[in-house]
């Protein structure tokens, strides 16, 4: 997986997760009856603002994430690609017509 989508995801899980405590902290704000009649909107002041925070952190977050994916990606080789005889041969590797036409049985 790369840094982009775990990104992503990390942040789409933190959103998801203070959106529950906001609930939660609204509804034990609602049903308490020793609590302030502006609990609500404190919490909801105070919640949003931590929502809005990572949100508005979440664009540096990914260009972050995809230039370390794109540094990642131009060091490392393309899988697959290692070792000897792998991709197309080099000049010094193709054999000459000469050789080619003494090697073949059909041709003198």
């Amino acid at each position: 997986m790369t840094r982009v989508k775990r990104t992503i995801l990390a942040l789409i899980l933190l959103e998801l997760i203070l959106a529950g405590l906001w609930y939660y902290l609204a509804g034990m704000a609602a049903s308490s009856p020793n609590s302030s009649p502006d609990s609500g909107r404190v919490i909801g002041e105070t919640m949003g603002t931590v929502m809005g925070v990572v949100l508005g952190l979440s664009p540096l977050l990914y260009l972050l994430a995809r230039s370390n994916d794109r540094k990642a990606a131009a060091k490392s080789p393309l899988p697959g690609r290692e070792g000897p005889g792998v991709g197309p041969p080099k000049a010094a590797e193709t054999p000459s017509q000469q050789e080619v036409s003494l090697r073949s049985p059909t041709h003198p």
